[in-house]
């Protein structure tokens, strides 16, 4: 089903599995879908869309730097049509086998992450809708301040601004 103006914020070592067809719609008002700084979070399965991250801010949110959550697994979800950026990873977490599509300003970030990875992980037309322009934030992905990061067996194409910008 869909579910409207969720936003999770997880505890530490808790799993989201949603079923085939489970959406979670912002409802064109609420910031992330998931959110905060717990460590050992596995999500997987849902599509998550119309949310409304700042600019610099994802609809999965795992801040890096200040003690952010650690470990994170996201898999096998599409995100799109958000405004902001469609995830921002942290430290020693992963995203693979998703798709991360028409976000207005990013797709994919890391911003003071270690041992981030994104694996197999299609972005595609993001930037599309950012007030200020790529040269300040946007594209199909920004990788501010990481160490380690690994980008694998990922298609990026049809983004306003850089696909892989470090």
């Amino acid at each position: 089903g869909t579910y409207y103006g969720r936003s999770l914020s997880p505890k530490n070592g808790q799993s989201f599995y949603g079923k085939p067809g489970t959406t979670l719609h912002g409802n064109e008002s609420a910031e992330a879908a998931f959110s905060g700084s717990a460590s050992d979070v596995y999500i997987c399965g849902f599509e998550l869309t119309a949310y409304r991250p700042g600019k610099q801010d994802g609809v999965i949110h795992i801040p890096a730097e200040g003690g952010g959550g650690v470990r994170w697994l996201i898999e096998n979800v599409d995100i799109h049509d958000n405004s902001g950026a469609g995830i921002q990873l942290g430290t020693s977490s992963t995203l693979r086998n998703s798709r991360v599509a028409h976000n207005w300003v990013t797709g994919l970030k890391a911003s003071g992450a270690e041992d981030a990875t994104f694996e197999n992980v299609e972005v595609a037309d993001n930037g599309w809708n950012n007030p200020d322009g790529w040269g300040w934030e946007g594209g199909g992905s920004k990788f501010s301040v990481t160490r380690r990061l690994t980008v694998r067996n990922s298609y990026s194409h049809g983004n306003v601004g850089p696909g892989l910008w470090n």
